[in-house]
């Protein structure tokens, strides 16, 4: 009794000497041990009483909080459903946003492309015009006169081949490398205002080497002293390319390009200006 530290304890050693003063007919302990017990197992039922309803009261906190981390996982959930829902919604409202907008700026630059176009065109040919309309306004003989030499001479380069395969070969020569993926590529840059990277000239005059060699042997021969820069211009123009298109390609203006031609016209020709230009390459 003096040892135990629980009402289990105290109890149990009430009940063994109430036991024991049995056994010795000793009936004051009997009832006092007896009288012990009762009062300890009261006290150890009130104590347990109390465990119980604070474990009661535990276990229901413990629902009460399980059930409001239900409510705000579920909460969760449903918020990240709608933002999941939201993100996709969001990327597919801007897909389409983006895929109208590229559409739109593609058919504008297709538009822009075939206007600059057309535009390159229209003022190669008015510009060609005005040079002819100047020289019949500032004497039309002479005018005759330089047409007329410009056929004899073309008629005599003509008949210096003397053979019709090489006219054949060069003619479909001309008409390959005129209609060949670098040169669509550098009419194209031409028309979208783009200058040419030193690769698209160096792949125009190897690919006209190869089909034109006696052509690019002469204008690069040294004799002639053209610079690297003359000589693309020569292979451009031999290609039909105008020298508005020339000056964008080079991204110079159109001064540089006619200071270049004559400089081309007077070392390979010996003739000034560069209105004969085109016809002298031609005849290479």
């Amino acid at each position: 009794m003096n040892n135990a530290n629980t009402f289990n304890d105290r109890i149990s050693a009430s009940q063994g000497l109430c036991k024991l003063y049995t056994e010795l007919n000793n009936n004051d302990s009997v009832a006092k041990f007896a009288q012990n017990s009762y009062i300890f197992n009261d006290s150890a039922y009130l104590v347990n009483s109390a465990e119980e309803i604070n474990r009661v009261n535990a276990l229901y906190d413990y629902n009460v909080n399980k059930h409001k981390a239900l409510v705000k996982e579920r909460e969760a959930e449903r918020y990240r459903n709608i933002l999941i829902i939201g993100g996709i919604l969001s990327f597919v409202i801007i897909s389409a946003i983006i895929y109208v907008v590229i559409r739109n700026k593609r058919r504008a630059q297709d538009e822009f492309t075939a206007l600059n176009t057309r535009y390159f065109e229209t003022l190669g040919k008015y510009n060609q015009s005005v040079k002819d309309l100047d020289l019949l306004h500032r004497d039309v003989s002479k005018y005759k006169l330089e047409k007329g030499k410009e056929i004899d001479r073309l008629h005599q380069v003509l008949s210096s081949y003397g053979n019709k395969d090489i006219v054949s070969r060069t003619w479909n020569a001309d008409r390959f490398l005129q209609s060949c993926d670098i040169s669509m590529h550098l009419h194209s840059l031409a028309s979208k205002g783009k200058c040419a990277s030193s690769v698209d000239f160096a792949s125009l005059t190897e690919l006209v080497s190869q089909h034109l060699p006696s052509f690019y042997q002469h204008i690069s021969s040294p004799s002639y002293g053209l610079s690297e820069r003359e000589v693309v211009i020569c292979v451009l123009v031999r290609l039909q390319f105008l020298p508005s298109e020339i000056s964008v390609l080079f991204d110079c203006s159109k001064q540089i390009v006619s200071n270049i031609r004559t400089s081309i016209n007077r070392k390979l020709f010996n003739q000034e200006g560069t209105k004969s230009l085109n016809s002298n390459i031609k005849s290479l």
